[in-house]
């Protein structure tokens, strides 16, 4: 091509310039729909001149490169902005579910509770009334029925959070091995600093990455040659060059129902389910954390510690056939659950159970080695429960005060390192049962009643007592308390059954607790001298209704949570939290929706294509090849004038 400034050169250079920047044109028209498309500009800049006769004369137009219009700061955002709301979105979906499962009138327990009081509230007025009786069972196997129904849910719940790990760890991976592709290409064809880089792949690789960020949030830093690195977590690379890394679910090695994410280097494999946030791996595991697993320690801690606080007062009672000492559910008490660490090496072998449901909290434990001592730790906080040191017997069992539970080294061969999973009330809810099916099994009465003699000449009174210790092997025997010939503020105690005194010459205070026997009652009043009242077997009580009225107190008497909560609220405690990470979800979800939509926005001002902006170019381009066009037939005349002059 002539660069002497003639009119030919000239007019040759702006016929391929415009034709160039027409079919940049049309490019972006072609691409108008094209998700991640950005929207590319031919730079036109005036050809070096030449020097003719000390003159500099121009010599035309070239095209210097096709720019990609393209802002990394906004497509920064709109990276960060994706993986938020990605997050938020996954999570709030999920959240809802759960949320309206605990709060359904047909599947949550609060209304199944309500039923169940309200039944034994209708046994306390007539105990021996068989469809009472018939009522409370059926309430309580629908009660049963609703525990196990919840724990479904969520264990569907737990399996589909474990589909959607291993599909978005697939996913995750088979978009970073196409983003390692892109970084090869485009480093084959010059890379981004080139004057003609290749625009489209680059679109192609950021397309990738906005659907990686959807995935989970990561950081990036572009490379001299052009290509760009992901990392993720902490610091882990996903992508290096043309190199990629892969993430994987993989079997928790505490919880056998769930799965952790590992990541992949080499043939190193490192859990980093703790490093991963945003997009859509980061909801999945962030719902998990604060809503799933919260759940379902809190319904296994209700489950326990409801099952056990009303067994704890049921085998108080007695049932039709004057049997005691019988529980009304399962017993729960050494359901715990233990899991030796996989790296363990030694053979030490521990076994957990519940001391007191009342102190049970919905958090699991990690039990240490170190060589020396036991040491439990909390798993939420990471704070040291208790220090114990090996057994020196077997089996020996350690009372974890605070926490309600005991643990029992049954083999102690432990080497330091060696760790062990604890959660002492799993699949509580899961196991939960009735263990009677008889009618005559439910236990309305006490076994055991009070009455002052008819030849009493005191007022004083007794009241019907209650049983302090139902093991006691006397609790059954006949007692009487008989005050002093010498003072009537004295009193001896006589086992009739046994035929021994108990005690003899006891100071009496009005009011005071006196328990013999396994039974504490209260006498109240003056008594005289000689004046006895009799403690006894409570035969043929089968009209007898004071531990149905007992029982039915359990639901307004605060049990759980160290004696400051009941059933009921700590359910509606569980409904309560859920419902405000519900609402606090969608109220993220909104706001990182509305700053996504806003990044997008000011993105495709700079890299969208505007149709009415091509369209006056191509105008624009058109005319000014056709006035190039016109420079060729214009020296195309002046080159044939030439000629004719010279024919002559």
């Amino acid at each position: 091509m002539s660069t002497s400034g003639d009119v030919y050169g000239i007019g040759t250079s702006g016929l391929l310039a415009f034709q160039r920047a027409l079919s940049v044109t049309s490019h972006n028209i072609a691409n108008v729909n094209t998700e991640g498309y950005s929207r590319q500009i031919a730079e036109i800049t005036t050809r070096e001149p030449i020097n003719v006769g000390g003159r500099q004369v121009g010599t035309g137009v070239n095209i210097n490169s096709v720019r990609r219009m393209f802002d990394e700061l906004v497509n920064r955002q709109v990276t960060n902005y994706t993986s938020n709301s990605s997050l938020y979105e996954t999570y709030h979906t999920l959240a809802s579910q759960v949320d309206e499962l605990l709060a359904n009138e047909s599947i949550g327990l609060d209304g199944s509770l309500q039923r169940f009081f309200d039944a034994l509230q209708v046994l306390s007025t007539d105990p021996s009334s068989n469809p009472a009786r018939e009522g409370v069972l059926s309430e309580a196997q629908s009660l049963v029925d609703r525990f196990h129904t919840l724990d479904e849910h969520l264990n569907d719940i737990n399996n589909h959070l474990n589909n959607q790990m291993r599909q978005f760890t697939s996913e995750l991976n088979t978009l970073a091995a196409s983003f390692a592709d892109l970084n090869q290409q485009i480093v084959a064809n010059g890379g981004s600093k080139m004057d003609f880089p290749p625009n489209d792949l680059m679109d192609k690789r950021n397309l990738v990455l906005q659907q990686i960020a959807s995935m989970v949030s990561v950081s990036t830093v572009e490379m001299d040659d052009g290509s760009i690195n992901i990392f993720v977590g902490s610091g882990q690379p996903m992508v290096l060059g043309n190199q990629a890394f892969t993430l994987q679910a993989v079997n928790s090695t505490t919880n056998s129902s769930q799965l952790e994410l590992a990541y992949n280097s080499g043939s190193t494999q490192v859990i980093v389910t703790d490093l991963i946030d945003g997009g859509k791996l980061g909801g999945v595991l962030r719902f998990r954390d604060e809503v799933v697993d919260p759940v379902i320690a809190q319904l296994d801690r209700l489950a326990a510690g409801f099952a056990m606080s009303f067994n704890d007062q049921h085998r108080i009672g007695m049932d039709l056939e004057g049997d005691i000492n019988n529980n009304f559910f399962g017993d729960l008490t050494a359901g715990g659950y233990v899991l030796p660490a996989a790296g363990n090496t030694g053979t030490a072998n521990i076994t957990v159970s519940i001391s007191d449901s009342s102190e049970l909290t919905a958090d699991d434990y990690q039990m240490n080695y170190n060589g020396l001592n036991y040491t439990l730790v909390n798993r939420s906080d990471n704070s040291t429960v208790a220090t114990f040191p090996p057994a020196g017997a077997f089996p020996t069992t350690y009372t974890v005060a605070g926490i309600g539970i005991d643990i029992t080294i049954n083999v102690s061969n432990p080497n330091a390192g060696d760790s062990f999973y604890i959660d002492p009330d799993h699949d509580a809810a899961k196991n939960i049962d009735t263990a009677i099916n008889r009618l005559a099994d439910i236990s309305a009465a006490i076994p055991i009643r009070a009455q002052r003699s008819l030849a009493n000449l005191g007022d004083a009174t007794i009241s019907q007592g209650t049983v302090a210790n139902i093991n006691n092997p006397n609790l059954m025997n006949t007692v009487t308390i008989t005050f002093s010939s010498i003072s009537p503020d004295l009193f001896d105690v006589f086992d009739v059954t046994a035929g021994i005194p108990l005690a003899t010459n006891v100071p009496y205070t009005s009011g005071s607790s006196i328990t013999y026997n396994g039974v504490t009652i209260e006498i109240t009043g003056a008594p005289q001298l000689n004046d006895v009242f009799t403690i006894e077997k409570n035969t043929s009580g089968f009209g007898d209704n004071r531990n149905a009225l007992f029982l039915a107190g359990l639901q307004t008497t605060a049990i759980l949570e160290n004696g400051t909560g009941t059933y009921q609220e700590l359910y509606g405690s569980l409904i309560s939290d859920v419902g405000n990470k519900t609402a606090q979800a969608q109220t993220s979800k909104i706001a990182q929706g509305a700053l996504l939509e806003n990044a997008q926005s000011r993105y495709q001002s700079v890299s969208g294509v505007n149709l009415d902006e091509e369209a006056a170019n191509i105008m624009k381009f058109q005319q000014a090849y056709q006035a190039a066009a016109q420079i060729m037939v214009t020296a195309n005349s002046m080159f044939q004038s030439l000629i004719d002059v010279f024919r002559r």
